[in-house]
């Protein structure tokens, strides 16, 4: 693998944790809409009790599934950017060990 290619791969994780971090804000943002919406219980008193409930139920689950989801965008976020800093730190230690290495050898 040349030296192009593993940046190329320290870059692909960056951009994946920056692509669930959008993710986890969009999910944000949608839960935080749909928070302030609901109907009224007089918009219900034409079907009933019944409609009123099946609303509620389906709204709550969907503020829960986007909450969820934002928390595990931003779990997956979290631990592609340590890979790639993980990634970046042995590189970094392993050039650093070569070069000493190669000092020593020259001297």
């Amino acid at each position: 693998m040349s030296d192009d290619e593993l940046w190329v791969t320290f870059g692909d994780l960056d951009t994946d944790a920056k692509t669930w971090g959008s993710a986890a804000e969009r999910a944000a943002a949608i839960r935080g809409a749909l928070a302030g919406v609901d109907l009224p219980n007089d918009a219900f008193s034409m079907w009933g009790y019944g409609l009123a409930v099946g609303y509620r139920s389906i709204r709550t689950h969907l503020l829960t599934n986007l909450g969820t989801g934002n928390e595990q965008y931003l779990g997956l976020q979290r631990v592609l950017t340590a890979a790639g800093m993980t990634y970046h730190e042995a590189e970094e230690a392993a050039e650093t060990r070569f070069t000493d290495l190669a000092k020593q050898i020259e001297e």
